[in-house]
């Protein structure tokens, strides 16, 4: 029956194309790198002024208006960039073709003055910080970034939206296909000159992968421009110094670009050599005794990263390419940590639990793309086909050593070495359909994901625990079907539907313990967009999605995983996947200022449970499907740009999240929660070539599954200054300024209580350099109309 409601919806909805008497008038507007121009303001008159109509450029950069025959007069506008006015005669259909947007400079006593673009918008159904003009950017990388971005919440380990949830990490519209360490050392890898901009987007189209459960952060990098040789080269220092932690780093990058004519190509190269250190700690109230932990990781870390690709215009109308990154990994980790247990009531210590940890491993990954693209019309359908392979190994030794020491001075040792090994294997293959016509716009295709993951765990020379070995053997195949329809129904009024299927089948073999599990599952996910724009300075919108948030290896693999005798980490061969229900009403005005209002549900949500136990006393922490999450809030946002030494950007919101638990051990928690961050660039110069940046983060006490994290206050600060025309930039930045940052909170399980005080965002310097060059390459060759396609590296 619901299937028979959604087709004849969609059937309507097609109809409508067939009794429109309008014209469709069309384009595509970018600016001087070639990347759209979201948000761009588009209006079109007549000279009586009595059939005017305006619309905004989508997150394509794509405007469309449906409307009678006649003369007319075209603007588009957007802050930072030059004003374009043209007269258009529309006696049919027509597709203008790629509208490019200069930047804008003004005279101001003789100076020239450089304009700026926005670095926070929010749109429809995402937020795209630009960085080109932040000086947090400069010398950071990619992860660094994502800590700046309003609403992100990324820490060493791991990476989400405040008051949602988890994101899947998009590069260039590409799945990055690695979770956990793999993914946060990729991220690592990407340094800020390559990246233009990133898109937080909270509701995918069903062109996306449905998993994560509240959306995708999509980071886009640089175009090439038409006719260029050139590029950047970068240093930046680190210095870490807090407690036992003082730590220095480097980090160095060679970026390369080449465009002429029909051929574009990139090779970039990265290396890193130094140390990073956090602090972990942790009291455990037991009935009987009191455990201080505390532990000290220092992690020496020498990645390597080659990426190199070329894009190739075959003729006017097709393109293919080729892209392929190589990242070796080097680290040697130390982790010193202790345990000293009291006496309920007592102040000497009962005894001390003194540990150390020597972790050596190396990795290789290697990720291939190819592509091919061709367009059909001037309408500008499109046929694109990617077929990507990943390969990642990885091999890690540890070797654990700990000793005891009791108020008689007695002492017993413990200490195992174990070597870890994983295989991963990943081959995926889509192909997509454009099809704008008329009056209406269909997006379809299919995709093919293969994932194979080999883990083995040898695990040796335990003084208490038997010797033992795993091996973990997981499958996943993917095959997904979707399609987009958007359709202008009227001036003000847009309606975008889309429905993606998704077949999996999973298996997983855990070899030594003889436990295995196939599973297979058909999912729908719909997703819905209705927009209306009353006026040019009103938006409103209203989205819904459905999401679907699959386990990692790790949380499927069934084996225990010890720390050290007191303390292992286990997941569940039967985990399931969860699904998530969202919705979200927006407001903009002026294109500024901003209101949403959402909701979303969570059923059968896997989390880490807790698990004490008072006479042996060892933590275990394990996985499983045990919490109902819902969450519902308001936020707002507002961008201040009208003095020309500074502008702000604001965003705060207020939110419910209530996690409940079917553990009784492990109860969940729920509260309101605040939060807040204020972003301020202040430009110290009548050319904006030396700015300061200061950005400030508070959350108040929040609550996810069964953790309560206590209220925070969070500052970062820089400088950045710009000489021979931004070829040299130098930049100072401060993270966590003041110290005032740290995780704590406090965990319940079976009556007993863990509070923790973890200190991941230790205060960092960074002092960095780049250089910027390149030159322009003469070329009698013509540029094709839809050499956009070009700019896909």
């Amino acid at each position: 029956m619901k299937t028979n409601i959604l087709f004849t919806f969609l059937f309507a909805l097609i109809s409508l194309n067939c009794f429109a008497q309008n014209l469709e008038l069309r384009a595509k507007v970018i600016d001087e790198t070639a990347q759209p121009v979201v948000g761009a303001v588009v209006a079109i008159t007549t000279s009586d002024n009595n059939n005017d109509h305006t619309t905004l450029c989508d997150a394509d950069g794509v405007f469309t208006f449906d409307i009678p025959s006649g003369e007319y007069t075209l603007s588009v506008k957007f802050l930072g960039l030059e004003d374009i006015s043209q007269n258009i005669i529309l006696d049919k259909s027509i597709d203008i073709g790629t509208i490019t947007m200069q930047t804008k400079y003004t005279e101001i006593d003789g100076v020239t003055v450089l304009g700026v673009r926005p670095t926070i918008k929010r749109e429809a159904d995402r937020v795209t910080f630009n960085l080109n003009n932040s000086s947090y950017a400069h010398g950071a990388n990619g992860l660094e970034l994502l800590q700046y971005v309003p609403g992100v919440k990324a820490s060493h380990n791991s990476i989400g939206i405040i008051g949602k949830g988890s994101v899947k990490i998009f590069i260039n519209n590409r799945e990055t296909k690695l979770t956990s360490d793999d993914l946060i050392n990729l991220l690592k890898s990407y340094n800020a000159s390559e990246i233009e901009k990133i898109e937080v987007i909270t509701t995918p189209p069903a062109r996306y992968d449905a998993e994560g459960n509240t959306g995708i952060i999509n980071i886009i990098l640089k175009t090439i421009p038409q006719n260029f040789f050139g590029g950047t080269v970068s240093y930046t220092g680190y210095y870490q110094n807090f407690e036992e932690v003082k730590a220095y780093d480097n980090y160095s990058s060679l970026n390369l670009k080449y465009n002429k004519s029909a051929f574009s190509s990139f090779v970039n190269v990265n290396y890193s050599n130094g140390e990073s250190g956090y602090i972990e700690s942790n009291n455990i109230n037991y009935p009987e005794q009191l455990w201080k932990n505390r532990m000290i990781t220092i992690a020496n870390n020498k990645p390597v990263n080659i990426r190199g690709g070329f894009d190739f215009m075959l003729d006017d109308k097709s393109s293919i390419g080729a892209h392929i990154s190589y990242n070796k990994t080097d680290l040697l980790n130390t982790e010193n940590n202790s345990s000293i247990i009291y006496s309920t009531g007592y102040i000497i210590a009962d005894s001390t639990i003194y540990g150390t940890n020597l972790t050596h491993g190396a990795g290789d990954r290697i990720n291939a793309n190819l592509h091919f693209d061709r367009t059909f019309d001037s309408l500008g359908k499109k046929m694109l086909f990617d077929a990507d392979y990943l390969s990642f190994v990885t091999n890690r030794d540890n070797s654990f050593r700990s000793e005891v020491i009791r108020q008689n001075d007695s002492y017993a040792g413990y200490g195992y070495d174990e070597h870890l090994s994983r295989n991963i294997r990943v081959v995926s293959s889509l192909l997509d359909f454009i099809l704008p016509m008329r009056t209406l716009s269909i997006t379809t295709g299919v995709k093919f994901s293969h994932t194979e993951n080999d883990y083995r765990l040898n695990h040796i020379n335990d003084t208490k625990i038997p010797n033992y070995d795993d091996r973990f053997i997981y499958r996943e195949n993917i095959l997904a079907l979707y399609v987009d329809l958007d359709k202008k129904i009227s001036d003000k009024f847009s309606l975008k539907v889309g429905l993606r299927g998704e077949n999996t089948t999973t298996n997983g073999n855990s070899v030594v313990l003889g436990d295995s599990f196939d599973k297979g599952y058909f999912r729908l996910f719909p997703t819905l967009y209705a927009t209306y724009n009353p006026s040019k300075n009103h938006i409103l919108n209203l989205t819904f999605s459905n999401r679907i948030s699959r386990p990692s290896f790790n949380m499927v693999n069934p084996f225990k995983q010890y720390a050290n005798e007191y303390s292992y980490v286990q997941g569940k061969i039967e985990l399931e996947p969860y699904f998530s229900y969202n919705t979200e009403i927006g407001y903009t005005y002026k294109n500024n200022l901003n209101f949403s209002l959402y909701y979303s549900i969570s059923d059968n949500v896997f989390s880490q449970l807790l698990e004490l136990n008072e006479q042996t006393k060892i933590i275990g922490v394990l996985w499983d499907n045990f919490l109902t999450q819902r969450r519902f809030g308001i936020t707002n946002s507002y961008s201040l740009n009208k003095v020309d030494w500074l502008r702000i950007y604001f965003q705060h919101g207020l939110y419910y999240s209530a996690n409940t638990s079917s553990v009784a051990s492990n109860p969940g928690v729920s509260g309101w929660v605040y939060d807040a961050v204020v972003m301020s660039d202040f430009y110290l110069n009548k050319k904006k070539t030396l700015v300061a940046s200061l950005s400030t983060n508070y959350s108040s006490r929040s609550y996810m599954g069964n953790l309560t994290m206590d209220s925070y206050v969070m500052m970062n600060g820089g400088v950045r200054y710009n000489v021979l025309n931004n070829r040299i930039n130098f930049g100072f930045n401060v993270s966590n300024l003041f110290n005032l940052y740290a995780a704590t909170g406090f965990i319940n399980s079976n009556g007993m209580t863990m509070n923790i005080r973890n200190h991941y965002s230790i205060p960092t310097y960074r002092l960095s350099v780049s250089y910027n060059f390149g030159t322009k390459i003469s070329s009698k060759t013509r540029t094709y109309s839809n050499s956009d396609i070009t700019n896909r590296l």
